[in-house]
């Protein structure tokens, strides 16, 4: 089978005139399993975070209207989520000791149609120095390390479903 796009690579752009990181990876999994791992809180534990340790839910009302908190690393993060559909989940994204910046996140989940997903996520900080910054930290390793987590992940759903 001839695929266009790579499956597992992570890319991460700048957008040079607004302050958006674009992140996009392929998954081998349709969308439906893809934002079921987003909103599922039991499914996200095993592949969000490296280690119970570090990545604790508090809570996860991945639901139009709901709410999140996390502690990541030891740093707690919130924020609220306003659309959670099949094809896009829009959330707010704060971090408890800098309230003051806020991220939109727009996460896009498009079919492929052949059984893979693109997601492409917009992450609009308040500044340059706050995406930069977030980048700069760390971010774009533990997005790719998280992705490979979700890859695996949803590889063995997809053989527990077909077994």
């Amino acid at each position: 089978m001839h695929h266009t796009e790579i499956v597992n690579h992570t890319t991460v752009l700048p957008d040079p005139e607004l302050p958006i990181a674009r992140i996009r990876r392929v998954f081998d999994a349709p969308p439906a399993a893809v934002v079921r791992a987003h909103t599922d809180a039991s499914l996200l534990e095993q592949w969000a975070g490296p280690d119970a340790d570090q990545f604790v839910i508090h809570r996860w009302d991945a639901r139009t209207g709901g709410a999140w908190r996390i502690t990541d690393h030891g740093r707690l993060r919130y924020g609220s989520f306003h659309e959670v559909g099949p094809e896009r989940i829009v959330r707010t994204v704060s971090w408890e000791d800098r309230p003051e910046e806020v991220t939109l996140e727009i996460l896009t989940f498009i079919d492929l149609h052949d059984g893979r997903t693109r997601v492409v996520t917009e992450s609009l900080s308040n500044s340059f120095e706050a995406r930069d910054g977030w980048l700069a930290s760390g971010h774009v390793e533990r997005a790719t390390a998280a992705h490979e987590r979700l890859s695996a992940l949803l590889a063995e759903q997809a053989t527990t479903v077909k077994a």
